[in-house]
């Protein structure tokens, strides 16, 4: 499952969009009303996902640019969140997809301040 997707439009090349799937439970600590969350981003969209593999509460949030994706990955409980997630999917097995995966990318979103997400 993934954890952080970084895609752009089709229609729009330039324009990226992204997803970061959380742990509700570890986001409900943080943001105790969900509505909480939508209030100060705006522009996210929240996505109930329909993997197993994650357990029951994990939701996801869809950004459609690159300004509202870099608010959220400047804000520590959804960073949590999301470490939570993820932590909880490496406990459960190994998958064939590591191959696939960007760990320069994560190093830097997990390790980001502003100026670093400024590069992206």
């Amino acid at each position: 499952m993934e954890v952080f997707v970084l895609g752009y439009h089709l229609t729009e090349r330039d324009r990226l969009w992204g997803l970061i799937n959380v742990s509700k439970q570890e986001l409900s600590k943080h943001y105790s009303n969900l509505e909480n969350l939508r209030t100060r981003y705006p522009r996210i969209e929240r996505r109930k996902r329909k993997y197993r593999s994650a357990g029951h509460d994990h939701i996801g949030l869809f950004a459609k640019d690159l300004e509202t994706l870099r608010q959220l990955l400047s804000d520590q409980a959804i960073l949590a969140a999301s470490a939570t997630l993820n932590l909880r999917l490496m406990q459960q097995r190994g998958t064939i997809y590591p191959r696939f995966h960007n760990p320069a990318l994560a190093r830097l979103v997990c390790g980001a301040n502003a100026t670093e997400l400024s590069k992206l």
